[in-house]
């Protein structure tokens, strides 16, 4: 359990950070996707832990007893952990694109306070200033996608995968009462 609330206060403190972001679009800077990978990793090793105790105590024949205990202390941590470090990323990302959004802001209040700005010029510059800051302000906050979910959805799965390993002998049991002709087929 200690390292479970360690592993749930790193991606807290590490959305806690300030890193150097790519302006133009943070959500796909390097570091953003490293950490991203480094969340599902703790994810996927959380998982394996819930995986080890999960199929310990179907060995030790005390899971059923203890069902709804075991569904908090193997299923709830991987979605607290998978959502600290969205929430995290997510913070990265919002932090870096206010940056960028108040540079731009910033040059844009510059160049209003120095030029005249009824100049073609001078509008044309303004003009180029605000599309990017629109781009910037419209870039996706989070990255979140088909891959980072389906690696939660695999990390959810690594507790059913300990207990069946736990008790083998259940599992096909109820199996074999669902299908039972494939009792025949391994005889």
């Amino acid at each position: 359990m200690y390292w479970l609330f360690l592993f749930l206060a790193l991606p807290i403190q590490l959305g806690r950070q300030d890193y150097h972001l790519f302006k133009g679009d943070p959500a796909s800077s390097g570091i953003v996707t490293q950490l991203s990978g480094l969340f599902v990793e703790l994810v996927y090793l959380y998982g394996v832990v819930a995986m080890g105790s999960m199929a310990y105590l179907a060995f030790a024949g005390i899971l059923p007893d203890i069902w709804g205990i075991s569904i908090l202390v193997a299923w709830l941590p991987i979605v607290l952990l998978f959502l600290a470090g969205q929430w995290a990323l997510r913070a990265i990302v919002l932090r870096g694109k206010q940056q960028s959004l108040s540079e731009i802001q910033g040059q844009i209040e510059r160049i209003q306070g120095e030029v005249n700005i009824s100049e073609k010029e001078t509008m044309e510059r303004i003009s180029q200033l605000l599309d990017y800051h629109d781009r910037v302000k419209d870039s996706k906050n989070v990255n979140v996608n088909l891959r980072s979910g389906l690696d939660f959805l695999n990390s959810l799965l690594l507790p059913v995968i300990g207990t069946i390993f736990g008790d083998v002998g259940k599992f096909m049991e109820a199996i074999y009462k669902v299908f039972p002709g494939l009792r025949d087929l391994f005889k």
